[in-house]
């Protein structure tokens, strides 16, 4: 779900007759994309957003499931994953959810004898990792890494002597950060 998506159905779940026109419009337009072809009413939005959560969530993958519990062996599904509780799942999903300084200790520089200029780029991008809040730290690790969630191996952090411009390798979770900013307020504006 999109930051705006959580953004209309947080307001349409806790005040929907504050919705505008406009945000009636692309909540009908969120349940038709969703298979929903009901109009969005007050009295029925949560279970009309339970309806859509079941759809993705259980009907639409059953496929995949299934062929998903192929590759486990039966020991396995009795030891471990028939005594899986929700509240093991949620914990299991609040790890894997990033935070700031979670992000930070994730950063390994390619390599340890830093310079001066390598270090000083490697502290602007920690503050900068540090001062992100929750969607924007996931936006960032989405760049880095392709993913959303937490990194298993790191982040890579290798430094350029020339240019302006970060990038970014998605298939080595890689960042090449530039080390030509004299200060962090320079650094935050690219």
């Amino acid at each position: 779900m999109t930051t705006p998506e959580r953004a209309l159905l947080g307001k349409a779940m806790s005040s929907f007759v504050s919705c505008s026109a406009r945000d009636r419009d692309l909540l009908l337009s969120f349940y038709c994309a969703h298979d929903m072809h009901t109009m969005p009413r007050a009295s029925d939005i949560r279970d009309q957003l339970l309806s859509i959560a079941y759809s993705i969530f259980v009907t639409k993958p059953t496929d995949l499931y299934a062929k998903m519990r192929l590759g486990i062996p039966a020991s396995h599904q009795e030891v471990f994953w028939g005594h899986l509780t929700i509240a093991d799942l949620n914990s299991l999903i609040v790890r894997q959810r990033p935070s700031q300084d979670r992000v930070v200790q994730c950063l390994v520089a390619e390599s340890e004898d830093l310079r001066p200029e390598e270090q000083r780029a490697l502290y602007f991008l920690q503050q900068v990792i540090l001062g992100l809040q929750l969607d924007e730290l996931q936006q960032f690790l989405h760049v880095v890494t392709g993913s959303i969630d937490m990194p298993c191996n790191g982040i890579k952090v290798s430094f350029m002597a020339t240019g302006h411009n970060f990038v970014a390798h998605t298939c080595s979770n890689t960042l090449e950060v530039p080390v030509a900013f004299q200060s962090l307020q320079e650094f935050r504006h690219v």
